[in-house]
C-alpha cells in the first residue's frame, strides 16, 4: 500500500512547478480492468501534457479511490498555498 501511494506523490507532483497549479487538472476513473489517473498541464489554449498512471483495480475498493480523489485535490491545493506564501514573502522582503 505504501508503494502505491508514494507513486501516487510521484505522479501528482513529479516535474510540476508549484506557480502552475491552476493550470493542473486531475481525473480518475475506471478504464476495463484499471483505474486511470490522469494529470493534465494546460500548456496553452491548444496545446496540453497528459501524463496517466495505471493501477489494477483488483487493488482498489471504492473506499480506496474516494481517498486517492482527494488525495489529488490536496496536492494541488497544496501548491497553490505555495504559490501564495512565495508571493508573500516577496512582499515582505521588497522583492518583485
Amino acid at each position: 500500500m505504501y508503494a502505491l501511494l508514494y507513486k501516487l506523490l510521484d505522479f501528482a507532483t513529479n516535474g510540476f512547478k508549484p506557480e502552475n497549479a491552476d493550470l493542473l487538472k486531475y481525473s480518475v476513473f475506471k478504464k476495463g480492468d484499471w483505474i486511470v489517473l490522469a494529470r493534465r498541464v494546460d500548456i496553452n489554449e491548444s496545446s496540453s501534457i497528459v501524463k496517466q498512471f495505471y493501477i489494477p483495480l483488483k487493488w482498489v475498493d471504492e473506499k480506496l479511490l474516494k481517498v486517492i480523489q482527494k488525495l489529488l485535490k490536496a496536492y494541488k491545493e497544496v501548491y497553490r498555498a505555495l504559490v501564495l506564501l512565495d508571493q508573500l514573502e516577496c512582499k515582505l522582503c521588497g522583492e518583485k
